[in-house]
């Protein structure tokens, strides 16, 4: 299963605010970190007793890989062990630009994939859900709303964003851009 992944024309669609994961491109539209998500390794119980546990990074290569939503992590996964990090090739049938999609699949046990620990945190402690490789740490990923327009945002899109941060563990704009 793939999605394409592509950005929406938001100011072509009368789209107010779209959010967009990692690193953004140069653009004229506003953008505003809303919070920096930490990220974890995680495969269901089924998958695993029908596939084998990876014990180390290059070991998860063999296995089927979901992507989700950002656009990255699609090609190679970066590892990092101290002052070592380690880049590890995987490839996998399901890619999604849902977060919900993708953590429906290794719920489903399609396959390993990168999560936020927020979004999997319940589902690890109920054991749903395995964290794989927890000594190897992964790169954070930053959240932003993206709102076209310029640095100033209308009323309704700042108060939405403001609500995300909170609702993420971020800041509010407390009025500024």
């Amino acid at each position: 299963m793939r999605v394409a992944h592509s950005y929406q024309d938001l100011v072509a669609e009368g789209v107010h605010l779209a959010i967009r994961m990692g690193t953004l491109p140069e653009s004229v539209f506003g953008a505003r970190k809303l919070v920096t998500l930490q990220r974890c390794l995680v495969a269901a119980p089924a998958y695993l007793k029908a596939r084998g546990t990876p014990r180390t990074p290059a070991a998860g290569a063999a296995h089927d890989c979901i992507f989700g939503p950002g656009g990255f992590d699609r090609d190679s996964w970066m590892f990092r062990r101290g002052n070592t990090v380690i880049s590890v090739g995987v490839s996998g049938r399901v890619h999604t630009d849902s977060g919900a999609g993708m953590f429906a699949g290794v719920l489903a046990g399609l396959g390993i994939a990168i999560a936020s620990t927020s979004m999997c945190r319940a589902a690890l402690q109920s054991g749903e859900l395995v964290l794989l490789l927890p000594q190897f740490g992964l790169a954070p990923v930053d959240v932003h709303p993206v709102f076209p327009g310029g640095p100033r945002r209308s009323a309704k899109v700042r108060a939405f964003a403001d609500y995300l941060a909170g609702s993420l563990g971020g800041e509010p704009a407390s009025g500024g851009p």
